[in-house]
């Protein structure tokens, strides 16, 4: 019942936020929304687009809000975009530093275009700054991820 509710409640916000970008919203956050919205790691190569082309528009309208530049990493990230990818990661921790999420974003990022080492430094770093429990899980879940797929 409750997944349920949620799965409703998430529909109408994903057609409001689906009807504002129709409409040519000048708001950021709009294109955020639907993107986040959108966003499935197992999706396919026309969706990821769709959620890219989304990003792109929202970091074009801030590019000052990390949240998107995070997922614009990941979404490039799997679209074999590699360069461009690390550069919004990077860009979104260069943003906010103290972000868990953005250094986990920045960790799979990493992991994604073949950089191990790179992805366990930022993981760890992420462990490091985490503040509350769901912070800590989150990161240490990646890193025993890492641990357990590194290849020697």
């Amino acid at each position: 019942m409750i997944v349920s509710a949620v799965f409703l409640l998430a529909s109408g916000f994903l057609a409001f936020y689906a009807k504002a970008v129709e409409l040519g919203s000048t708001n950021f956050y709009a294109y955020y929304r639907l993107a986040a919205l959108t966003w499935r790691p197992n999706a396919d190569a026309d969706s990821l687009t769709a959620v890219k082309k989304s990003l792109e528009q929202s970091v074009a309208l801030n590019d000052r809000f990390g949240n998107a530049f995070a997922l614009l990493g990941e979404v490039r990230a799997r679209l074999h975009e590699p360069e461009e990818a690390l550069t919004a990661a990077t860009r979104a921790v260069s943003l906010d530093g103290r972000s868990v999420w953005h250094r986990l974003s920045l960790a799979r990022v990493l992991w994604g275009i073949s950089r191990p080492d790179q992805a366990v430094t930022e993981a760890r770093q992420a462990l490091t700054i985490a503040r509350g429990d769901n912070e800590r899980k989150a990161a240490q879940e990646l890193i025993d991820f890492f641990e357990k797929n590194r290849r020697p």
